[in-house]
């Protein structure tokens, strides 16, 4: 059995990373070093995310949430310079307590 924390430390905060990374690197064209100091990750982690080794399936089930626009729009936040690193937090954390029930019913459900 896994506790909730431990779902959101190793599926969704990969997920959401990704999904920022992804539209960081892609729509607003940050490069690699300035996208692993703003997230506070190394740039192995970045490339990693950027070729879709982590996030896992995570990503396509949070795509399926209406936080998916919300995550798209802290990217944006981050790209403009809108967010500084404590309003960041913030909002992952809203991120991600909206989320993991609908991941954990959609995990659950897959079981079956």
């Amino acid at each position: 059995m896994q506790f909730p924390c431990e779902i959101l430390a190793k599926d969704i905060i990969p997920a959401i990373r990704a999904i920022m990374v992804k539209e960081l690197k892609e729509k607003y064209k940050k490069p690699q070093h300035e996208i692993a100091k703003i997230l506070g990750i190394t740039e192995t982690a970045v490339s990693y995310y950027l070729r879709g080794t982590r996030g896992g399936n995570a990503i396509q089930i949070i795509k399926k949430t209406e936080m998916y626009e919300t995550i798209l729009e802290l990217a944006e936040d981050i790209a403009n310079s809108h967010s500084n690193f404590e309003e960041i937090i913030a909002k992952v954390c809203s991120i991600c307590s909206k989320v993991r029930p609908f991941y954990i019913q959609e995990i659950n459900s897959n079981k079956s």
